[in-house]
């Protein structure tokens, strides 16, 4: 449903969506005890997330369109 690089990321992670850019997204990144690191909504087909605040570690992105959810990894 999306891609996304460059994993690790180190300033910034790009996501590009397959679903077309009016449909709204719900994007979301969690650290790996839960506690939320970023969210947003877009109707764009990409997204740069800045990510250089983040310490370095997993984190998990979570990506809500249409009824459905699409849940990722990443390192930072």
């Amino acid at each position: 449903y999306f891609s996304m690089g460059p994993v690790p990321s180190r300033q910034f992670l790009d996501l590009q969506f397959q679903q077309p850019a009016y449909r709204q997204k719900r994007v979301a990144i969690f650290d790996l005890s839960g506690r939320g690191m970023y969210e947003t909504e877009t109707n764009n087909d990409k997204l740069r997330i800045n990510t250089s605040q983040f310490k370095p570690g997993l984190y998990i992105i979570r990506v809500e369109t249409a009824g459905h959810i699409f849940i990722r990894k990443f390192i930072r």
